[in-house]
């Protein structure tokens, strides 16, 4: 989904490659979705349903065309940040090191 949604952030049109791959990314986290529900415990399903409807909101803005970029920044950012905290919750729960991030407020140390 990054090449999409960086052609959108600088002003490009996104390829059909690029679409076709967000389409794709799309419907696989739909597929993962059921599995993890199932299997995974309470706290991880949570910040998961965060990640996935975060990324779909930026995937139907992205894959229906004339995109507002900074509203796509704000959605990737926002994807990101619960990306990171879902890997540490993640982490945390497989009794693995977690990396120690910053309250949800901030962005400063989130990848763009």
């Amino acid at each position: 989904m990054f090449p999409a949604y960086n052609a959108t952030r600088l002003g490009h049109v996104a390829t059909d490659d690029m679409m076709t791959d967000v389409r794709v990314a799309r419907d696989e986290a739909r597929k993962a979705l059921g599995v993890v529900n199932l299997l995974a415990p309470e706290q991880i399903r949570t910040k998961l349903s965060s990640v996935l409807v975060t990324r779909s909101t930026l995937a139907m803005r992205l894959l229906r065309g004339a995109a507002d970029p900074a509203d796509c920044a704000r959605l990737w950012t926002k994807a990101q940040r619960a990306y990171r905290q879902l890997r540490a919750e993640m982490r945390r729960d497989l009794g693995f090191d977690a990396e120690q991030l910053p309250e949800p407020e901030s962005t400063d140390s989130i990848v763009q």
